[in-house]
């Protein structure tokens, strides 16, 4: 991710399957702990996913901020300032 002239490492995760006859054991939990352990010597700083899988949904939503509205996809812009005039922003504060 680039903010301004600084270059943050980020990495966005995809969606695990865990076999019927193995959840509520962790692995799941398991899996996103050992990542975790490993961005501070990967140089990671940001990491996010989006799933649609609802045991993560209402798992996530018990013990993570909750994004602001549903994501239904994802653009990458490539142009911003032809975005923002394309696309006006209202800023809001909160």
């Amino acid at each position: 991710m680039k903010i301004l002239d600084k270059i943050i490492l980020c990495m966005t995760g995809a969606d695990l399957a865990v076999n019927p006859n193995c959840r509520g054991i962790g692995v799941s939990t398991r899996i996103r702990d050992l990542l975790r352990t490993q961005y501070p010597e990967l140089g990671i700083k940001h990491a996010y996913f989006v799933t649609g899988n609802p045991i993560l949904v209402k798992s996530y939503k018990k013990n993570r901020p909750v994004f602001p509205h549903e994501v239904t996809n994802l653009v990458r812009i490539k142009d911003v300032g032809m975005h923002l005039r394309a696309v006006p922003v209202k800023i809001r504060s909160y």
